[in-house]
Order: structure tokens, then sequence, then C-alpha cells
């Protein structure tokens, strides 16, 4: 009797299985965000700001020389740049059971006002 509810079992399985694994990979999403915008006008304060910056930081400190980089890269943008609003583009890069394990930016915009 169990052996005749084998067949039924596969294909409730199989179907799950096929259903819940529709994959999003490749699909696109767009939205607009606030966020600083920064341009190639501002490239030469941002790097001296960058190289000031990694002057500045305590190079006998625990924290390795390429962790400061981006710290400094970080506060240049935000220091320089002017928030703008921009439209961002992403792309699913990988799906599990229907949803994206994480989105890539794809594109990035400046809206025009």
């Amino acid at each position: 009797m169990e052996w005749k509810k084998a067949p039924l079992l596969a294909v409730c399985l199989s179907a799950l299985l096929v259903g819940g694994c529709s994959s999003q990979e490749g699909e696109m999403r767009s939205f607009t965000k606030n966020t600083t915008h920064c341009d190639l006008t501002s490239a030469d304060k941002r790097s001296d700001f960058i190289l000031q910056c990694l002057k500045n930081a305590n190079p006998e400190s625990d924290e390795e020389p390429e962790d400061w980089i981006r710290q400094c890269q970080t506060m240049a943008e935000q220091t320089i740049c002017p928030i703008r609003q921009v439209e961002i583009t992403e792309e699913c890069r990988r799906s599990t059971f229907g949803s994206c394990d994480y989105w890539r930016e794809f594109n990035r915009e400046l809206v025009a006002n």
C-alpha cells in the first residue's frame, strides 16, 4: 500500500522543487534615492582628501592600511560630493526559492531636475 503512494509523493516533491526554485536571476529593478553623487570635477579634491586622510591615520594602529583607504574614500565622498537624486538599477544575481540572494548595482544615473 505504501508503494502506491510513492509516485504521488515523487510528483508532489518534483512540483515543489520546480515551483519553489523559480529563478529571478537576471531580473532588474530600478528606484530613485537621494545620495551623494560625485562627478569628475571633484576627483582632484577627493583624491587630495583621501591622501591627507591616510597621512593622518595612525600607521601603528591595528587596522590595515587597505581598511583606511575605503574609510577615507567614504569620508571624502560624504564631505565633498553633493546629495542628489539618482536612479539606481540593480540586477538579481542569484535566486533561492523564488527570492534574490542579493541585488548587485548595475547602473546609477543622476535624475534630471
